[in-house]
């Protein structure tokens, strides 16, 4: 079993659910710099759960050298996380980060559009027809939710779209799939 560790969620209160639920195993660490938490759960869980990050796995270099036992990235380019995770498992850490630096393009450049970037990408990969989300499709956003001042959800303009395929295009050599 997974505990999912997001928002102000302390080490403590992880360690008392792994506690109070003897069937976890593992902790997919969110809340906070997992970076600097991963020795806190393991002291305080008794070395009890593996832990995972995720955030796109922006830290995934940093974390196999910690120990993380892996990363839950988003899908869109998950191959390139696991090309990545395998060759440094192999002892292969300058093709690890090699391949790694292609995901970190792509982790930089889906930022600023959110969800919709992850599903163009999946769209540009063949696994979507489409790349529109439900919160673009509800219409102009809600006062405050207007960060680039489109006046709608959608932030994912044609140059967007363009950067975001060359990037594929580039990192096209690493995937897998």
């Amino acid at each position: 079993m997974f505990v999912q560790a997001v928002g102000q969620m302390s080490v403590e209160a992880v360690a008392e659910i792994v506690r109070a639920v003897p069937g976890v195993r593992y902790v997919k660490d969110e809340a906070g710099q997992p970076l600097m938490r991963i020795a806190r759960l393991r002291e305080m869980t008794g070395g009890r759960v593996q832990v995972f990050s995720g955030a796109h796995g922006r830290t995934l270099m940093d974390e196999m050298e910690r120990g993380f036992a892996g990363s839950m990235p988003a899908a869109s380019f998950a191959d390139l996380y696991a090309a990545a995770w395998d060759a440094w498992q192999a002892g292969k850490r300058r093709e690890a980060m090699d391949t790694f630096s292609r995901a970190a393009m792509l982790i930089h450049a889906i930022g600023p559009y959110g969800l919709e970037a992850l599903k163009y990408i999946l769209c540009l990969r063949g696994v979507f027809r489409t790349w529109r989300t439900r919160e673009a499709a509800r219409g102009p956003a809600r006062p405050g939710e207007d960060l680039a001042g489109l006046g709608a959800r959608s932030r994912l303009d044609e140059t967007a779209q363009r950067v975001l395929r060359e990037m594929l295009e580039a990192a096209k050599p690493y995937l897998r799939a």
